[in-house]
């Protein structure tokens, strides 16, 4: 699949409300693991428009001394999750993104 052109932070493209709607098909787990990493400007973004509730989670879900340690694996799963629901979401018009490979076939 080329969802390869899309990354975790093309999540900064979204409004509030398709940013929610992607995290929303995702487990919270997953969507946690998948902001670990992510350059700290991005991850405040992205946390400002999610609820407060929803925000906190994700924010301390890993970030906690007894959290257990996430392999690099398990963080690149869960962006690629995160990734897929989102092309998903957007290719049946259920979000607000161009997908790059979208984008090149009209221009082609």
């Amino acid at each position: 699949m080329s969802e390869n052109l899309v990354t975790i932070e093309d999540l900064d493209h979204l409004d509030t409300a398709d940013l929610r709607a992607v995290l929303a098909q995702v487990e919270t787990r997953q969507a946690a693991a998948a902001f670990i990493g992510l350059e700290p400007g991005l991850k405040r973004r992205l946390l400002s428009r999610l609820n407060q509730p929803a925000a906190r989670t994700i924010d301390t879900l890993f970030s906690q001394p007894e959290s257990e340690p996430l392999s690099a694996d398990f963080v690149l799963a869960a962006r690629e999750q995160v990734v897929d629901v989102l092309c998903r979401l957007a290719r049946h018009g259920q979000i607000a993104f161009d997908h790059p490979e979208d984008i090149l076939d009209m221009v082609a």
